[in-house]
């Protein structure tokens, strides 16, 4: 059985939550499938992101302090994504995205570059 594949299903983005009264738009990061949703990451149905930019920053947030920074590939290197140095190592996000970085920057603030050259829902 398969379900409809549109722009607004099957994926992690900032979107307009069912608001509670007359609180103004609200904005959530969340994970869309099969016509259910539910908030991702330090989002909640009580967060009051005014913007899908501050909703798509506190799952950025949520993204960093969740990393792994020990990520290790035998007999493989490539380049990493902000120097382009040759690497064997990379970052795991808790949401499974691998992030290619040189020793030099696999930290935080490293990390941290990377995420906001790259769109969040391409992090997923």
């Amino acid at each position: 059985m398969s379900w409809p594949h549109g722009a607004e299903d099957d994926y992690h983005a900032p979107r307009r939550w069912p608001s509670d009264g007359d609180d103004g738009e609200r904005w959530v990061y969340s994970c869309r499938a099969q016509g259910r949703q539910w908030p991702l990451g330090y989002c909640s149905a009580r967060c009051r992101h005014g913007t899908p930019d501050e909703a798509a920053a506190h799952y950025r947030q949520y993204l960093l302090d969740t990393a792994r920074y020990d990520g290790h590939w035998r007999g493989v290197a490539y380049r990493c994504e902000l120097c382009d140095t040759w690497t064997d190592r990379f970052a795991q996000l808790e949401s499974f995205a691998l992030h290619r970085l040189c020793p030099a920057h696999l930290n935080r603030e490293g990390l941290s570059r990377v995420l906001k050259r790259t769109p969040v829902a391409e992090s997923r």
